[in-house]
């Protein structure tokens, strides 16, 4: 599911049971008897084989809030045992009557201000998943920065996308690390991008996609000063292509870790942190505390210092 249909799912639910109406828990580490773990149970089922599977839904349309119904642990496995008694249709009235119990007898304890405020950030966060191609990170970052390095055409058009919406953003204010965040990854992203397409072509090799431009090896230089120099430029070009992505992946990893802290524990946590494999093996990149307070507003400076420290003993 994405971040807005989980906050719709458990907003409009009230945090509690469609079924029993018990209080839930979104944080298995805070579950207990009292409050057991919310399941973001399907209606219709996730695949054709489960319970109400038979569907021309798509995947998506499936992990959707339209066919999401927050139960407890006991009663999703009731749904799941007598598929015949609870049908997609009586799954769909149970949650509509649910949810309109919760307006009608919850909501005087409801801020609207702040549910608008976490809508607005959990859109933001998809669109960070979508648009920064979150799903397939750890592939196109150790694409963008191997021997060959490439950019999907895709990913091009997205991450200037994704900071045109992050530049235009009015921010609630409320959730101050998060904004941080992700002003952070859409700066480190735009220059990771700008700084490849300095020598860059389209489609040369493959459709679709941008390839580096070896510019040392394009032309035959008699004097071999020239190519010396051409090879040196080439070189500190890649360096400055591998450090943007080292600081777009820190900044993802930042991103993931406030999501995961502050909104859902859920958020990648599968999946894990980021890794780059083309700069440090076998390393995580990460702020420190101290460098996350001068974020973003000092992205370029921490480029340098970084480019000095890193750098310092490679020819």
């Amino acid at each position: 599911m994405t971040e807005r249909d989980i906050k719709l799912l458990w907003g409009r639910s009230g945090n509690r049971c469609a079924i029993c109406k018990i209080e839930l828990s979104q944080d298995k580490k805070l579950s207990s008897e009292k409050y057991p773990l919310g399941e973001q149970a399907h209606i219709v089922g996730e695949k054709d084989s489960a319970a109400r599977g038979k569907s021309n839904l798509s995947d998506d349309e499936r992990d959707g809030y339209p066919n999401r119904i927050l139960l407890c642990p006991t009663d999703h496995t009731k749904i799941d045992r007598d598929e015949t008694y609870y049908s997609v249709e009586r799954l769909h009235l149970l949650k509509q009557e649910h949810e309109l119990w919760v307006q009608g007898r919850l909501s005087e304890h409801t801020d609207t201000k702040k549910q608008a405020e976490e809508l607005i950030y959990s859109t933001l966060i998809d669109t960070a998943v979508r648009l920064c191609h979150f799903q397939e990170w750890n592939r196109w970052v150790s694409a963008a920065s191997c021997t060959y390095a490439y950019w999907h055409e895709s990913l091009i058009s997205d991450v200037i996308e994704f900071a045109d919406i992050i530049f235009r953003t009015s921010w609630p204010k409320s959730r101050l690390e998060l904004e941080n965040a992700l002003k952070t990854l859409s700066r480190a992203v735009v220059q990771a991008r700008d700084v490849f397409l300095e020598h860059s072509e389209y489609g040369h090799h493959t459709k679709d996609e941008y390839h580096e431009l070896q510019f040392y090896k394009l032309i035959w230089h008699e004097d071999q000063r020239i190519y010396h120099s051409l090879l040196a430029q080439y070189k500190e070009w890649k360096k400055k292509c591998a450090l943007w992505l080292w600081i777009s992946t820190q900044a993802a990893n930042w991103l993931c870790d406030v999501v995961r802290r502050d909104i859902n524990p859920l958020f990648f946590a599968v999946e894990g942190r980021f890794v780059f494999e083309g700069f440090y093996s076998d390393q995580i990149p990460e702020f420190t505390e101290e460098e996350k307070t001068s974020l973003p507003e000092e992205i370029v400076k921490l480029f340098e210092k970084y480019k000095v420290t890193m750098f310092s003993n490679a020819s």
